[in-house]
């Protein structure tokens, strides 16, 4: 949905159009998708999604263009089929990831980290000054250590 002020609601609903009624203010639905299993974990996924690339407001409201919404909600319908995992970076309509470096060859993974590995793992890329997704990287890479990042 598209409120007046630019302000994009990704959201799920059965009904969108009454659903739009029901939000306390002006807002159009501009992009419904066919029915979605598992609706509620798409939705939360497109949200991080969203999210990664700075775009959240509060809630489920965003700043964002219609293309990346909409992006948001094809990866998360292929995270949730477990076709595609987005660890982070910024989201582009364009294309998803970085290229292989130095003609390593990319491999996506999947894990699952409790609250307090994931707040271990941020308080580790605020400290190197890095991304998420970078102290993963390093976390992963056998051949250093945290103190090297020093």
């Amino acid at each position: 949905m598209l409120a007046d002020d630019g302000t994009i609601k990704l959201g799920h609903s059965r009904n969108p159009h009454a659903r739009a009624k029901k939000i306390g203010r002006r807002v159009e639905v501009i992009h419904m998708t066919d029915l979605i299993e598992q609706a509620e974990r798409v939705e939360r996924l497109a949200h991080r999604i969203l999210a990664l690339d700075g775009r959240h407001i509060r809630g489920e409201w965003f700043e964002a263009e219609l293309e990346q919404a909409i992006r948001a909600i094809q990866i998360a319908v292929r995270q949730a089929e477990r076709e595609e995992l987005a660890l982070g970076g910024k989201l582009s309509t364009e294309g998803l990831g970085r290229p292989p470096m130095d003609g390593q060859t990319m491999v996506q993974i999947s894990i699952r980290l409790t609250r307090d590995q994931l707040e271990w793992i941020d308080g580790k890329a605020t400290q190197l000054g890095v991304s998420r997704n970078d102290a993963l990287r390093f976390l992963l890479d056998r051949d250093r250590s945290w103190d090297d990042a020093r």
